[in-house]
């Protein structure tokens, strides 16, 4: 099980940086790491998408009407939600992806989940206290190595260091990725744009 020191540490040795041991201490390397590191766990969960946060309940009571003309269902999106990955119109959970999405259009606005049918369930990624402790090692890779890109140029103030860790970071997702879809029944394609909108 890592923590978040663990987690920030890793981060730093890939930058060759001293260690430490809390966050709160009075030294630029912790101070990078207190500021960056809570973003950028959330975007590395979106991005990678990991299947120990994922959730799929039944949707709450419908609301009002949505105004577009798109959409004639809304729902409300799941209280401890982080991202909706997926709305199914059948019981039938193991169905292979994309059999029902062609005619089911959706979005996610003000808390609402905009749909164009009557939705049986919503997949999304869910939100844990102390998530760390159910982090594998491919994922802890992967974020230790998009905090690097985080902080790399704060503490390095080097443009190679920043590309050096966007490119680690590419492949150690890609690998996560991979390793999590040997786990579904239908392979998942994901497309990342974190790092194109840093």
């Amino acid at each position: 099980m890592s923590t978040q020191i663990d987690i920030c540490n890793q981060a730093l040795m890939l930058l060759g940086q001293n260690t430490i041991q809390s966050l709160t201490e009075n030294t630029a390397e912790a101070k990078a790491c207190n500021t960056f590191y809570a973003n950028a766990l959330n975007s590395v969960l979106r991005d990678i998408k990991p299947p120990f946060i994922m959730a799929r309940v039944a949707p709450g009571a419908l609301l009002a009407t949505p105004l577009s003309g798109l959409y004639i269902y809304a729902y409300p999106v799941p209280t401890n939600c982080l991202l909706v990955v997926e709305l199914g119109t059948s019981l039938n959970t193991g169905q292979p992806q994309g059999a029902y999405q062609d005619s089911l259009a959706w979005t996610v606005e003000q808390q609402s989940i905009l749909t164009n049918q009557p939705i049986l369930w919503i997949r999304y990624l869910t939100v844990l206290q102390s998530v760390e402790s159910v982090m594998d090692e491919n994922f802890v890779a992967s974020l230790a190595a998009y905090l690097a890109f985080k902080i790399a140029y704060t503490i390095t103030e080097s443009n190679a260091k920043v590309g050096t860790m966007m490119q680690l970071y590419g492949a150690e997702s890609e690998h996560c990725k991979n390793i999590y879809g040997q786990g579904q029944s239908t392979q998942q394609t994901y497309n990342t744009q974190l790092l194109a909108n840093r």
